[in-house]
């Protein structure tokens, strides 16, 4: 048979007469082939460790602030604002070594609210003399800079003795945090796992090359 055969021309010709054992079209494919991959793998190389850093990040933010917000009153970090009333005799010690002082306001103990009742009451008979304001503490202001109160028929120094209040923040934040670092790990692992199923592909690939062979 010989090549003027139109059997083997169409045979060993493609479509658009190009022959299809030619050398150049198939180092073009070879190379359209070999980009692709490289797009594929730069992807997957740098794509998900900047992500995973990202949530990373993003978690340990969150995990820090909910599971501060979550300890913070067991350790006595927090709580509501807690006031000091002193006694008769250091009131009138206070009050005689600053009499050019600036003039403290003065409430009767009807004029406070009930939980700055509560506190002047509870402070009097603590051995410390401290007691937290829980409720409504409508006269702050007048007692973070020092008010004299009437309560039992003597004149009482009443100042607040810590203002340090609880951090409030949503109750999911600390596990959503958890999940955040978790997923920013497995982003971060993705390239070396990657990198290790190409080559047991490649493995796997020269294995049957050398059975057929």
């Amino acid at each position: 048979m010989t090549d003027d055969d139109p059997t083997r021309r169409a045979t060993n010709d493609s479509a658009d007469g190009t022959p299809t054992g030619d050398p150049t079209r198939r180092t073009a494919s070879t190379a359209g082939r070999a980009t692709t991959d490289l797009r594929g793998s730069a992807a997957l190389t740098y794509g998900p460790p900047f992500l995973g850093t990202l949530l990373i990040a993003l978690g340990m933010a969150g995990g820090v602030v909910g599971g501060y917000a979550f300890i913070q009153a067991e350790l006595g970090l927090c709580g509501d604002p807690t006031v000091v009333v002193y006694s008769p005799e250091a009131t009138d010690r206070l009050t005689a070594e600053q009499p050019s002082g600036p003039n403290l306001q003065r409430f009767g103990f009807d004029d406070l609210t009930p939980a700055e009742r509560r506190a002047v009451a509870t402070a009097v008979s603590d051995p410390a003399g401290e007691a937290e304001v829980r409720g409504r503490f409508a006269h702050r202001s007048a007692f973070e800079r020092g008010a004299l109160v009437e309560y039992r028929g003597a004149t009482r120094y009443v100042t607040i003795a810590s203002t340090t209040a609880c951090l409030t923040v949503n109750p999911l934040l600390f596990p959503l945090g958890v999940v955040s670092i978790l997923l920013g790990v497995v982003g971060i692992l993705v390239p070396p796992v990657y990198r290790r199923l190409i080559a047991l592909e490649a493995r796997s690939e020269r294995s049957r090359q050398e059975e057929q062979g």
